[in-house]
């Protein structure tokens, strides 16, 4: 037998228990009362979410007469972490994986070292003792398994889909391995990246591609649905351009509150691209992105003033969004023509209106900063977008990203407008 290793666990011998405990075994049950606690006849574990809680519970067990550590080493109690492992060196504890079901995922577990190792090794799920409710669905330990499993695909490029399997081509090792088929949005979108861009000369198959990335927006990936906006919007990587299509996509990331499918949303009401015409629209979505940090929304919301579309005249708060988008903008052609303008208002507005822009731009906060920006969530269309702004406007640009922005699926962001 086995016992389930999940989060933060206190493993005490059954043993010992019965040695240290008046009340034995049920007096042990009542001291975790709360907890999750299983038990394989021979360990028993105690699991806590918290440090702090851990630390108390065991500073019973040392009143009951346990020892914690002696010469750095585990003594009566053992301390377990899911991901670290143990603490300090233990004697009497073996650690390892087992399956959950046959050829099912793998689970973290711990034995008593008197045990039959061989009988152990070969245990099936029944032989892996549990907390009383527990299923892989869910737990932590599926939880760990996505993340890893996410991040070494990270590294793989998405070749095919074969009997249930995921096959990746491993650049570094130059061979193909194999994982168990995800429905985990993230790795659903990587197949989709991987097969529109067809990378480092592997299967390029942009229909397969949109079908992947549209499976991921569908469990609720809005980086996806705005992609599958981008990719239609330019006709990308052979791609069919369909900007009905675009809109619609962009739509539902923007009602969800995506701030890079808000501006862009806003983008297509301005030229009537995918959508009617309307200003008004362009207004309320590129603010809604502003609101949020987007820094390609301060720049939108400056082009609409200063082409006077949909606003009154005012010049301070006109100044207000050019500068907030040469503040925040990375480097490219929508920074260079920021600056342009910047430098243009300069020379032409009422010094008065400039100071008052001045001071808005810095009093201005964004109701929440968001997590994807544009920069890091679009695919790289072209390579012209990467100049250098002028030398001597530096000291306008001190919160501004200094260039593309590595993502996780390798791409590097296209700089839009």
């Amino acid at each position: 037998m086995a016992l389930l290793i999940e989060k933060l666990n206190v493993v005490v011998r059954r043993a010992s228990i019965e040695r240290h405990i008046w009340g034995g075994w049920e007096r042990f049950q009542a001291l975790s009362h709360g907890y999750r606690l299983s038990t394989d006849g021979n360990l028993a574990g105690v699991c806590f979410h918290q440090t702090e809680d851990a630390k108390r519970f065991i500073a019973v067990l040392e009143g009951f007469g346990f020892r914690l550590l002696a010469d750095g080493r585990y003594q009566d109690i053992a301390v377990l972490d899911q991901i670290e492992a143990l603490y300090a060196p233990c004697d009497w504890l073996k650690l390892g994986r087992l399956a959950v079901e046959e050829d099912g995922p793998v689970v973290k577990v711990c034995w008593l070292d008197e045990d039959d190792t061989a009988t152990v090794t070969g245990a099936d799920a029944s032989s892996i003792a549990v907390p009383k409710g527990w299923t892989y669905a869910g737990s932590l330990s599926e939880m760990e398994a996505t993340a890893v499993h996410r991040i070494e695909r990270e590294r793989l490029l998405f070749v095919r889909l074969e009997a249930g399997q995921d096959v990746y081509f491993d650049p570094t090792a130059a061979e193909e391995v194999r994982h168990p088929a995800s429905t985990d949005a993230t790795v659903l979108d990587r197949r989709g990246r991987c097969l529109l861009e067809g990378l480092a000369g592997h299967r390029h198959d942009p229909e397969q591609g949109l079908f992947w990335l549209e499976q991921a927006a569908d469990l609720g990936s809005l980086a996806s649905r705005h992609q599958i906006g981008y990719v239609l919007t330019h006709g990308l990587f052979g791609a069919p351009r369909d900007l009905t299509r675009a809109a619609k996509h962009y739509r539902i990331a923007a009602q969800a509150g995506f701030a890079a499918s808000q501006n862009n949303l806003a983008d297509m009401y301005i030229n009537g691209e995918g959508v009617a015409q309307s200003i008004p629209e362009a207004i309320y979505w590129a603010s809604r992105s502003a609101e949020q940090g987007e820094a390609f929304a301060y720049s939108t919301l400056a082009e609409l003033r200063h082409g006077g579309h949909g606003f009154s005249k005012d010049d301070a708060e006109l100044y207000k969004w050019v500068l907030l988008a040469v503040r925040h903008l990375p480097r490219g052609e929508s920074l260079k023509a920021k600056l342009a303008l910047k430098r243009e208002l300069e020379q032409t507005l009422d010094p008065e209106d400039l100071a008052l822009g001045r001071v808005l731009a810095e009093a201005w906060v964004p109701l929440k900063q968001t997590d994807c920006p544009m920069q890091e969530v679009e695919f790289q269309k072209e390579s012209a977008d990467e100049g250098e702004p002028d030398d001597d406007e530096d000291d306008e640009l001190p919160t501004r990203n200094p260039g593309s922005v590595r993502v996780a699926d390798g791409a590097t962001s296209l700089m839009r407008h």
